[in-house]
Parts: C-alpha cells; sequence; structure tokens
C-alpha cells in the first residue's frame, strides 16, 4: 500500500514538472489573444490560423513518422546503436523528405498553393510557410522529443516557452509597422527561424554525431515502424486543418477569423495537460505491463478532471470573452463545442493506446481517415444549413465520434477502462454541456444551473476517487501539521 502511494506521489511530481511550462504558456496564450484580437482584423487572424495549421501538416507530413519512430526505439535502439545515432537518423529522413517537398512545391505549387490558402498569387507567403515548417520540425518535434525522451525536464520547459514566446511577440510586433497579413507571416517567419539558428547552435552536438546516414539495414525496424504511423499523424494534421480550410473556401476569412479567436482560448486552456501528455505517452509504453490499475485510475481522474474544466468555462465564458475584441465575441455560441475536440483528444490519450501498444497502427490510420472524410461531409453540410455555429457542431460530433471508434479498438486491445458505463456517460455529458452552451448561451442563469447539475451527477459517477482524493489530501495535511 506505501509502494503505492509513493508510486502516485511521484507520478504527480513528475506531471508537475512538465506542467510548469503549461502553465507560463496558459497566460501567454490568454494574454495573446486578448492582444491578438484588439489589434488584428478577424479576417487577418483567420489567415494566420490557416497558415499555422498548414504548416504544421506540412510538418508533420516531412517527418514521414521517424519522429514516432524516435519514441518508440529510444530506449532500445535496433542494432544496439546509441540513442544520439538514432536521433540523427530520424532527424535525416525528416530532412530529406523536407527538402525533396520543399522542391516539388517551390517548382510546381507555389502559385497554385498561395491561391488556394491567402487567395491571393505570392509566391513569398509560401516561403514563409517552407521556413516556418523546417523550424517546427526541427525545434517543436524533434529537439522537443530529445530532451523529453532524455528526461531533460528543464531543457524541454525551456524551448518550449521560448518556441510560444517568440512566435507570439514577434507577430505582436507586427503590428508596429502594419497589421496585414503579409507583415504578420514575416515577423512571425523571422521569430521562429532565429529561434531556430540559436538552438541549432547551443544544441550541436545532437546533431553532429557520426553517422553513416546511408547505411540502409539500419534503417530497417526504424523504417518500418515509421511509415505504418507515418498516415496516422498525417491524417490527424489533416483533419485540423480541414476545419478552418472549408471555413475559409464556404464562408470567409472574417466568419474563420471568429472560429480561430475561440479556437485560441480553447488551445490556451487545453494547453494546461500539456505536462500530462508530454509524460504520459513514454510512461505507458514504459509501464502498461505492470501498472494497469494504477493506468485505470488515471483514466478516471483525466474523465472527471476534464468534465471539471468544461463547467468551470461555461460558467465563466461571459466574463471571459469581455476580454477580447467586440468583434469576436459571437465566439461563446460555439466556444465549447471547438472546445470538444481537444477534450476528447485529451480523454483518448488514456484509453487509446492498446492500438500503440499492440503495433495495430492501420486500425488508427483507418480511424483517422474517416474522420476526416465525415469531418469533410459535416463541415459542408453544417456550414450550408446553419453558417458559422453548423461548421462547431460538425467539428464537435467528429470529435465525438472519432473518440468512441479509437476507445473501442484501443480497449480492445488493451484495458484502461474500469467502467465501460462512466467512461460513455462522461463522454456524453460533455457533448451535452457543450450543445446546451450552443442554445442556451444568452440565459446565462438557466445555462450555469443545468451545468452545475450535470457536475453533481459526475462527481456521483465518480465518488471513489473523489473520497480517496479526500482522504489523500487528509493525510498530508496531517502530515505536515505533524512536522510543525
Amino acid at each position: 500500500m506505501m509502494e503505492t502511494k509513493v508510486e502516485v506521489s511521484a507520478f504527480f511530481r513528475r506531471i508537475a514538472g512538465y506542467s510548469m511550462t503549461s502553465w507560463i504558456n496558459f497566460i501567454i496564450g490568454i494574454v495573446s489573444v486578448v492582444l491578438m484580437t484588439r489589434f488584428f482584423a478577424p479576417d487577418v487572424i483567420g489567415s494566420y490560423t490557416l497558415f499555422n495549421t498548414a504548416t504544421d501538416l506540412l510538418m508533420i507530413f516531412c517527418c514521414m513518422g521517424f519522429d514516432n519512430a524516435l519514441i518508440r526505439f529510444f530506449y532500445s535502439p535496433p542494432h544496439n546503436e546509441s540513442h544520439q545515432a538514432l536521433f540523427k537518423r530520424c532527424v535525416g529522413a525528416s530532412l530529406l523528405c523536407y527538402f525533396i517537398v520543399a522542391l516539388v512545391i517551390l517548382t510546381g505549387f507555389s502559385h497554385t498553393l498561395s491561391v488556394l490558402l491567402f487567395k491571393k498569387d505570392d509566391i513569398l507567403l509560401i516561403v514563409f510557410l517552407l521556413l516556418n515548417g523546417l523550424s517546427l520540425l526541427l525545434t517543436s518535434r524533434y529537439l522537443l522529443l530529445l530532451f523529453r525522451m532524455k528526461n531533460q525536464i528543464a531543457s524541454y520547459t525551456i524551448l518550449q516557452l521560448l518556441m510560444n514566446f517568440f512566435s507570439k511577440i514577434f507577430v505582436l510586433a507586427s503590428v508596429l509597422v502594419s497589421s496585414t497579413i503579409e507583415t504578420v507571416l514575416l515577423f512571425n517567419t523571422v521569430g521562429m527561424v532565429l529561434l531556430t539558428l540559436l538552438y541549432l547552435i547551443y544544441q550541436r552536438d545532437a546533431f553532429s554525431v557520426r553517422v553513416d546516414l546511408f547505411a540502409r539495414e539500419k534503417y530497417d525496424a526504424i523504417f518500418r515502424y515509421a511509415v505504418s504511423s507515418w498516415p496516422m499523424g498525417v491524417l490527424q494534421r489533416l483533419n485540423i486543418f480541414l476545419v478552418p480550410f472549408l471555413i475559409g473556401q464556404y464562408l470567409d476569412n472574417y466568419k474563420l477569423g471568429i472560429y480561430s479567436s475561440t479556437l485560441f482560448f480553447c488551445t490556451a486552456f487545453t494547453v494546461l495537460f500539456n505536462g500530462f501528455t508530454t509524460y504520459w505517452s513514454p510512461f505507458m509504453y514504459k509501464n502498461y505491463a505492470k501498472k494497469q490499475i494504477f493506468i485505470i485510475k488515471v483514466h478516471d481522474y483525466m474523465s472527471f478532471l476534464l468534465i471539471v474544466l468544461e463547467v468551470l468555462l461555461l460558467i465563466s465564458q461571459k466574463f471571459t470573452f469581455l476580454f477580447i475584441g467586440e468583434m469576436y465575441r459571437y465566439g461563446t455560441s460555439i466556444f465549447l463545442l471547438v472546445l470538444l475536440e481537444p477534450i476528447y483528444l485529451l480523454l483518448a490519450e488514456t484509453t487509446c493506446y492498446g492500438i500503440s501498444i499492440r503495433k495495430k497502427n492501420k486500425e488508427a490510420s483507418l480511424i483517422f481517415l474517416l474522420s476526416v472524410l465525415m469531418n469533410g461531409v459535416f463541415l459542408w453540410i453544417g456550414m450550408q444549413c446553419f453558417d458559422l455555429i453548423g461548421a462547431a457542431y460538425a467539428v464537435a460530433a467528429t470529435a465525438f465520434i472519432k473518440f468512441c471508434l479509437m476507445t473501442w479498438r484501443g480497449q480492445t486491445y488493451y484495458k484502461s477502462i474500469g467502467s465501460k458505463g462512466r467512461t460513455i456517460l462522461s463522454a456524453v455529458i460533455m457533448l451535452a454541456l457543450a450543445i446546451m452552451n450552443s442554445l442556451l448561451f444568452s440565459q446565462m442563469m438557466l445555462n450555469t444551473i443545468l451545468a452545475v447539475v450535470m457536475l453533481l451527477f459526475a462527481m456521483c459517477l465518480y465518488k471513489g476517487i473523489l473520497l480517496e482524493a479526500v482522504a489523500g489530501g487528509k493525510r498530508i495535511l496531517s502530515r505536515k501539521v505533524n512536522k510543525r
């Protein structure tokens, strides 16, 4: 029993270590949303969001799944190589893909892509896209992964904070010159490229390991795993990209800006859980066989905490949206619907790892492909019938169905859920809160009362873990009192 208590304590201490940056990023995120919605028009914010999602899609496509292979084989590299050599091979393969893709885009598709994304023929915008993609690949993906896998919490925290700070401060600084999308993207690119160059110099030892990058036999195991996991990451980012792209195409960038400001708020709040998601993936791979009971308990805690977060945001949203620009305040009606996607992704972290553990990447890729198709169809129907709020309903519906499918397949291979009924009810409560808010957002009192009722119902569902948490809190307090 004492061993279990120590294990739980150590688990949360480590998550707290990775969560320090999340709290700071949360503050940076909230401040930047408030300032950006006051300094920039909705159409500029919309184009900026589309640029970011396109950059993220480009980055994950060029990784070719070798980022996942780095996680999978870091503690046991094939052919008894060092993890430094594994890192160099994965980065080398991803960079090769990046330069091929960049060459193809610049020589054949730059004008078409510029018109498609930004509704203007400007090759410079595509150059910004490519440079940002390269910066993200090296810093956001590989260096952060390296720091995480080596358990260098301080290095991980500093880089995350600098990435967030550089991107936000340079974008906000652009308003001193001009508030056009060209100026915004120029400043954003300068900030990210500058940070990448600084880290390439600072971390030059990680990239200078002598490795024969053309030794094909050394790539066999990592290439097979990378290629099998590649589609899942690409489809996930494509699903995220599809929403702003289709809103911009079928509605306009002004409405996309309103949607984007809401998405910024959602991202700012869900970043609070980044410490958990960062620590959880390696923890699962390392401990799924011997700590299953503990993993089931973590799922219950996460389910309840996400419901609490959603209720708190519903109650406080009127006050929260007062701080952003007046043109963006319609976002209250779609706020929780948009929030559902990151919430279900967080919850799926505790339900779907059976797919990865059993290496059933094809099943995960199929689910993500279905999600992309559903998202496209639902978005088209939703926007045709209900305009912007229809797009938000489409995003919520796709997120719910994808969560159900991922959980179903994940639990088939590895049980991380103690009670299926409780998990289903929790997912339904999250969906019901979002729908209720979209219908009753103008009736704040009724909205709040119903939200509190749903929270009380959730507390009844998770009475066991709540009593356990209270008992644990009492023990900690009593120990502190006794020490005095």
